[in-house]
């Protein structure tokens, strides 16, 4: 059953990428509303009655099931080493792939309702509040933060040494800055795209509020909205 797209009686299902035969399926006692996101050979999903849950991918088994303090609408990113998510009581919680254990968190962000974006040395997240903040990887302090103009419930992206991100209120911001690293010594090539640190922002219109991931490529990001979707090189 699924009540404005939020899935209630909820089973996940594993299928055969050939040709569609059920490899497993583990019921879920809890609603969710994103998709789950696997890595490290752990399916991992966000829960609306507040807890993270990782299911083995090979067979379904639960692995682990962590408590939050509120609930995790949007999907989790999840890294061979961690699992990052944001709750509507405005906390980001790190936890271990493995087993679920806390790494850290920063509980001075606002709503969260969408993914994290997350680099070799930042975790990138928007809020309800207008505010999209860099994270360390290491140990969840802010690096540094950005308002823009509107909610930030669509997840941001990371292309070509820019940090994208789509808000209520229309807009398109991207956000340059220097070397990922400022500690490396190692020199950035064009195929090396670096993350953004400063938080300098470029703004475009999407003719609607912002909806989903934006898709960054080759010079190019697109954008979906409630009235159309652009493309802006």
């Amino acid at each position: 059953m699924c009540v404005r797209g939020i899935a209630l009686n909820v089973t996940v299902y594993a299928l055969a990428t050939a040709d569609g035969t059920e490899r497993w399926s583990t019921p879920l006692d809890i609603p969710i509303k994103s998709a789950p996101a696997i890595a490290g050979g752990q399916l991992c999903v966000g829960g609306l009655t507040g807890t993270m849950t990782a299911l083995s991918t090979s067979d379904g088994t639960e692995q682990w099931s962590v408590e939050t303090d509120g609930p995790v609408s949007g999907s989790p990113a999840v890294t061979d080493d961690a699992v990052y998510a944001g709750t509507a009581n405005g906390t980001v919680y790190a936890l271990s792939t493995a087993d679920g254990t806390e790494q850290w968190t920063n509980d001075a962000v606002g709503r969260v309702q969408s993914s994290p974006a997350v680099t070799e040395t930042q975790v990138y997240v928007g809020d309800d509040d207008s505010i999209l903040r860099a994270l360390a990887v290491d140990d969840g302090s802010e690096r540094w933060r950005v308002e823009l103009d509107g909610s930030i419930t669509a997840s941001p992206a990371v292309a070509g040494g820019s940090l994208y991100a789509a808000t209520e209120a229309g807009t398109v911001s991207a956000i340059t800055g220097e070397s990922a690293d400022p500690d490396s010594s190692q020199s950035q090539t064009a195929e090396q795209p670096t993350e953004p640190t400063t938080g300098e922002a470029a703004s475009d219109s999407a003719n609607g509020p912002g909806l989903g991931i934006p898709s960054a490529v080759a010079g190019a990001v697109g954008v979906g909205s409630w009235l159309a979707g652009r493309a802006r090189e």
